[in-house]
């Protein structure tokens, strides 16, 4: 009821392709007459870093089927000192979605090559670090092996993209391939714990860090929550430990959850470190290994240095650097 004639509506937010037309015709299906004008901005905001990246987005768009609405909204911004790509309002929805698809790409190549590089006896982040160098990959192209990624937003714009596709008719064979890929990369956790000790009905597993990145409580798209419930059918005991992880989530957890790590990996198998939390980079391992039945310590997260780790006795396994070292013929 508020909206003057010839108001600019600037959306923000991350949506959907199709989104800001279909509130532009909610609107004016409330206000008959109403000249409206929308446009979006694809959202750049950061975690701790929303104030820079509001004066210097990354991603630089505004998009409007309004050359006014564009040229207001230059006017507003100008003293943020951005030079702005303008473009029509739904090539801008799909810039973002194009972007996060692009990243999600990059990390599931970087991960298949990395599972091939562990198997051969290549190093996956080395691979990682020259690749940058050539221009047309980039310097800060996302190609060091890991962990899938998680259902954020990486994965909320991939399966908008495939949701597209089929509400369109259109298949959608890369990002189908890119999906398919990403949820099984995970599982080469399980995999190769069972590999590496000989099955693991019976075992005790500790894995440190729960959240789904650190510095948060959430457990929410936690890719450990999904490795321990895959540790569990397989028949193995799990002990966890999280700096900050939410009581309340973790009462629903259904494994053990120690106050402190050294006390989560007593007795333990191996150990797994899932959230590279900074309080876990200063392990000692001496008493690590005292304490734990096993030897095996699999760093998904390559927070640790293998020569650490393997001082104490322990054996250190991580993802993409070659260390399964199966070699051909």
């Amino acid at each position: 009821a508020g909206l003057a004639q010839g108001a600019v509506l600037h959306v923000t937010a991350q949506v959907p392709v199709g989104t800001c037309d279909e509130i532009r015709r909610t609107l004016l299906s409330l206000r008959p007459g109403l000249f409206l004008m929308v446009a979006y901005s694809p959202e750049n905001l950061r975690l701790g870093q929303a104030i820079e990246r509001y004066r210097k987005p990354p991603l630089p768009v505004l998009g409007s089927d309004d050359a006014g609405a564009l040229d207001r909204l230059e006017k507003f911004y100008a003293p943020c000192g951005v030079t702005w790509q303008r473009t029509n309002l739904r090539t801008a929805e799909m810039s973002k979605h194009a972007l996060n698809t692009f990243l999600a790409l990059s990390v599931t190549f970087a991960n298949e090559l990395g599972n091939l590089c562990d198997e051969v006896g290549a190093d996956g982040h080395r691979l990682a670090e020259i690749l940058r160098l050539e221009p047309r990959v980039g310097s800060k192209a996302m190609l060091f092996p890991g962990l899938g990624f998680a259902g954020g937003t990486l994965a909320r714009d991939v399966q908008t993209l495939r949701r597209l596709g089929a509400q369109l008719k259109l298949a959608t064979p890369l990002l189908d391939g890119l999906w398919t890929s990403n949820k099984a990369q995970n599982s080469t956790v399980v995999l190769r714990l069972h590999r590496l000790l000989g099955g693991l009905r019976g075992k005790k597993i500790a894995v440190w860090g729960l959240t789904y990145k650190p510095d948060t409580s959430t457990l929410r798209r936690s890719a450990a929550l999904e490795v321990i419930g895959d540790l569990q059918r397989e028949g193995a005991q799990v002990a966890a430990h999280d700096p900050k992880a939410d009581p309340a989530e973790l009462a629903q957890a259904g494994f053990a959850v120690a106050e402190d790590p050294l006390a989560a990996a007593a007795g333990a198998d191996a150990l797994v470190l899932m959230t590279p939390w900074a309080q876990y980079r200063d392990t000692d391992f001496t008493r690590l290994r005292a304490g734990m039945a096993g030897t095996l310590v699999f760093d998904t997260a390559g927070l640790w240095k293998a020569e650490q780790v393997t001082a104490a006795g322990l054996q250190y396994l991580d993802i993409g650097r070659g260390r399964l070292a199966r070699r051909p013929g």
